[in-house]
C-alpha cells in the first residue's frame, strides 16, 4: 500500500510534468512561428524539393549526412509546401523527445528540467530545423522503451537502425545504445543477436552513403573533446571554464552509472565516438557538441531503470549546475529569435519580388546565402557566378569547395561574361566593389537587423 504522503505527491508530480511540457510547448511553438531559416535549414529543402531522390546518395556522401531526414522532406516539398512544413516536422521531432525526457525517462529533476531548458532542447534542436531532432527523438524512444528490452530487444533495434540514417552524430548516439543492448544480460542471447544485426545493418546503409568521405572532411576543423564540451555548456560563448565545468559533470555522471553494464557501455562508447569525430574528422558547432548532453541525460536514464534514479541526485544537480550557462543561452536566443530576424533571407526575397522584373535573371553571391532567399521564392533558380551555373541546393562536391573562395569582383566578372550584356538582377550578402557600382543600382539593402546570421544580410541590384 502507497503512503497517504506518497499518493498525495504523485498527482502533483503529474501536474508539475504537464506544466513543464506545457511551457516548453508553448514557448518553442511561439519561437518556431517567428523563426525565419537561414542557409543550413534552407539547403535541405531546397534539396528535397528540387532534387531527383536519385541525386539523394551523391548529395550524402559529398555533405556527410546520410539521406532519411531528405527523404522525410521530400514529400510536403514537392508538394509545394512552404518551408514552414520543415520547420514543424522538426519541431515535432523535438517534441517527441522532450516528452519522452518529461514523462516516460527516469530522471533526476535537475536532469528532467535540463533536458526541457537547455540551449539545445529549448531552441536549437526545436526552432532550426536540420536532421538532429529526428535522430534523437529515435533514439529517445530506445531508451524510453529500455525498461522492455528483453520483450522489444528488436524494436529498439529497428528505431536505432532508422537514428544511424539520419546524421553521423546520431549514428553514433544510436551506437551506443546497440553496445548497451550487447552487452546486457538480461536480454535472450537469440533475441539480442537479432536486434545487433539489425542495428548492423542500418549502421552499414548509412556508412554506405557516407563512404569514401567527401572533400569537406579534408578541410575540415577539429578539437579535443573537453573544447566541444565546453560548446555543449555555453553554446553562444565557451571557454575553458566551461568545458571544465561540462568534464567535471561528465565523470560526476561516469562515477554514477558504472554500476550498471549497459549504462557506462553507453556512455562510454557515446563519448568515446563523439571525441574521434571531435577531433579527427570535424569539431562542427554547438548544435553538434550537444550531443554530449544528450548521451549524458540518456545514460542516467538507462542506469535508473536498473536501479533507481535517486542514486543519480548528486550527478544531476552536478549535471544542471554546470550547464546553466546553456539554460541563460537558451533564454536570450529565444527573446531575439522572437524580437528580431534570424536571418534577412525573407525580407531579400520580398524586395526581389517587389523590385526585379518577372523572367529577369538572378545572379547571386554567396551561393549558400542566397539559399536563405531562395528557399522563399517559388520554385526559383538563381544563376550561381562561382559555380557557373544555374541552381538551387549546394552539391557540397569538389567544385564547390574549389570556386567558393572567389572573391565578390571574380563573381560579378563570371556573371557580365554570363548574361553578355544582358540585363540581370545581382543579389550580394557583402558591399558592392566600387569598381562595379557605376554599372548598378542598389535598389534594396535588407536584413540589417538579423540577430544572429549576420552574413546573411543582402544587397539587390539592377545591372544598369
Amino acid at each position: 500500500m502507497i503512503p497517504a504522503d506518497e499518493a498525495r505527491r504523485f498527482p502533483v508530480e503529474k501536474t508539475i510534468r504537464w506544466a513543464l511540457f506545457g511551457l516548453w510547448i508553448v514557448v518553442t511553438a511561439i519561437v518556431v512561428a517567428h523563426h525565419e531559416p537561414w542557409r543550413d535549414e534552407a539547403d535541405s529543402w531546397l534539396l528535397a524539393r528540387d532534387a531527383h531522390p536519385s541525386t539523394l546518395l551523391a548529395q550524402a556522401r559529398s555533405g556527410g549526412t546520410p539521406v532519411l531526414w531528405y527523404m522525410a522532406l521530400m514529400l510536403p516539398a514537392k508538394a509545394g509546401l512552404s518551408i514552414a512544413a520543415q520547420q514543424w516536422i522538426n519541431w515535432s521531432f523535438c517534441a517527441v523527445a522532450v516528452w519522452l525526457i518529461v514523462f516516460r525517462l527516469d530522471l533526476p529533476w535537475p536532469a528532467r528540467l535540463l533536458g526541457v531548458t537547455s540551449f539545445h532542447f529549448a531552441y536549437e534542436y526545436a526552432a532550426v530545423s536540420r536532421s538532429y531532432a529526428m535522430g534523437i527523438a529515435l533514439v529517445a524512444c530506445g531508451v524510453a522503451l529500455w525498461r522492455v528490452r528483453s520483450e522489444h530487444a528488436v524494436a529498439i533495434a529497428v528505431l536505432l537502425a532508422l537514428a544511424a540514417n539520419t546524421s553521423v552524430h546520431a549514428l553514433i548516439l544510436a551506437g551506443a545504445l546497440a553496445a548497451a543492448i550487447a552487452v546486457d544480460g538480461s536480454i535472450a542471447p537469440r533475441r539480442r543477436l537479432v536486434a545487433c544485426l539489425l542495428f548492423a545493418a542500418g549502421l552499414l546503409a548509412a556508412v554506405a552513403q557516407l563512404y569514401p568521405p567527401g572533400e569537406f572532411a579534408g578541410i575540415a576543423p577539429r578539437a579535443t573533446l573537453n573544447v566541444a564540451m565546453a560548446g555543449a555548456v555555453s553554446p553562444l560563448g565557451p571557454t575553458p571554464i566551461s568545458g571544465l565545468a561540462g568534464c567535471l559533470a561528465a565523470l560526476a555522471i561516469l562515477l554514477s552509472v558504472w554500476r550498471s553494464r549497459s549504462a557506462l557501455a553507453f556512455l562510454l562508447c557515446a563519448f568515446v565516438g563523439y571525441g574521434v569525430l571531435f577531433q579527427f574528422v570535424y569539431l562542427g558547432f554547438p548544435r553538434h557538441h550537444g550531443f554530449l548532453l544528450v548521451s549524458m541525460l540518456f545514460a542516467m536514464a538507462l542506469f535508473a531503470v536498473e536501479r533507481t534514479s535517486k542514486e543519480l541526485r548528486l550527478a544531476g544537480i552536478v549535471l544542471a549546475l554546470a550547464f546553466i550557462p546553456s539554460i541563460v543561452d537558451a533564454g536570450n536566443y529565444v527573446r531575439l529569435d522572437i524580437a528580431r530576424p534570424f536571418s534577412g533571407g525573407l525580407v531579400a526575397a520580398r524586395a526581389i519580388e517587389k523590385h526585379v522584373p518577372a523572367g529577369m535573371p538572378v545572379a547571386a553571391h554567396k551561393p549558400t546565402s542566397a539559399e536563405s532567399v531562395l528557399v522563399h521564392l517559388d520554385r526559383r533558380q538563381f544563376y550561381y557566378p562561382v559555380l557557373d551555373r544555374d541552381g538551387s541546393y549546394m552539391t557540397w562536391d569538389e567544385g564547390f569547395w574549389t570556386n567558393d573562395r572567389l572573391t565578390t569582383v571574380e563573381a560579378i566578372e563570371k556573371a557580365e561574361t554570363h548574361f553578355a550584356g544582358r540585363r540581370y538582377a545581382l543579389l550580394l550578402d557583402r558591399p558592392m566593389p566600387p569598381e562595379y557600382a557605376p554599372l548598378f543600382d542598389v535598389v534594396a539593402v535588407e536584413g540589417r537587423d538579423v540577430f544572429s546570421n549576420t552574413a546573411e544580410i543582402y544587397a539587390i541590384c539592377l545591372r544598369r
